[in-house]
């Protein structure tokens, strides 16, 4: 019995011989037995006693039994890290009923990764629903969203060229570039918008506006990417963390985006502004289609007696 129960309450039971019955392994194997039927026998005559390694511990995970294996490595790239090991276990065969996984920190940068892909998600829906606000259009604002995956190639590209591994603060790093990238394609839509309700041509105003706003989109940038470069050249560390890799995936999609930005972001307008107007018409046309009244039929008069 486990427990033993009262009319009030109940009282934990724990059973175990006395110590000098329990010596020996000898003494547990001669201990007497009873059965339903009433017959004795020995605990030797009904099971048989193996010494072996055990576990001195066992855990268990959604029902199964866990063994975990940790280890130390001095490797900072994380992926690459779980690269390796799926590498040296992918040919291991275990006992039928047995499998490995990764788990701690594995998991914990799969946790992270997802986390990060909805922060950039969201921040990019927000700018984009800003922009749609502020253009008052649906379909122009994505020729600004446009710099924003052109940065990305910046910041793996330089991540790459220097080392760096994609870690936390790289991706914080690339979440913030979102907000920063963007800023010098805004300006350069907003004028060519404001020189086209003054009547210029979309070519024309393109063109001015890429002369006219060359020069501040370059120095903007310049003084971000060179405020960058303290954090992302020195030993930036802060509270164990280091945010060189942050520093660096900035700078690198600052890169791209300024050098992109004059080039991709008027292409993308004007396909943009094409498919808008050609949106509007075909709008135009099917509701001026359902607006149009059917024109009633014209009474004929009968003829007369004469036949007129």
């Amino acid at each position: 019995l486990r427990a033993y129960r009262t009319d009030d309450r109940e009282v934990d039971l724990r059973i175990r011989l006395r110590e000098e019955d329990r010596m020996t392994l000898d003494q547990v194997l001669n201990m007497p037995v009873v059965g339903r039927d009433g017959a004795t026998a020995r605990i030797g005559n009904l099971v048989s006693v193996e010494v072996g390694r055990g576990l001195d511990r066992i855990s268990r995970e959604n029902g199964k039994t866990r063994v975990r294996v940790t280890a130390v490595s001095t490797e900072r790239d994380t992926r690459n890290l779980a690269r390796q090991i799926r590498g040296a276990l992918e040919g291991f065969e275990l006992p039928r009923g047995y499998q490995w996984t990764l788990s701690g920190r594995f998991e914990q940068m799969k946790e992270e990764e997802g986390d990060m892909t909805f922060a950039i998600i969201m921040s990019t829906l927000f700018v984009l629903l800003l922009m749609g606000i502020l253009f008052e259009s649906f379909v122009l604002p994505f020729s600004v969203i446009v710099s924003i995956p052109f940065s990305f190639l910046g910041v793996y590209w330089l991540l790459w060229l220097t080392g760096t591994t994609l870690d936390m603060m790289a991706r914080i790093g690339t979440i913030v570039l979102i907000g920063v990238v963007v800023n010098n394609a805004i300006v350069l839509v907003d004028l060519v918008n404001r020189l086209r309700a003054e009547g210029w041509s979309r070519h024309d105003a393109i063109i001015e506006a890429g002369r006219n706003r060359i020069r501040p989109i370059v120095m903007t940038s310049a003084t971000t990417i060179f405020g960058l470069l303290p954090m992302a050249l020195g030993n930036s560390d802060m509270a164990g963390i280091s945010y060189v890799s942050m520093g660096r995936a900035m700078i690198g999609g600052l890169v791209t985006s300024t050098g992109l930005t004059l080039f991709v972001v008027p292409l993308f307008y004007s396909f943009l502004d094409d498919l808008r107007q050609t949106s509007a018409r075909l709008a135009r046309l099917t509701f001026a289609r359902k607006a149009s009244p059917t024109p009633e039929p014209v009474p004929v008069p009968a003829p007369d007696a004469a036949g007129r």
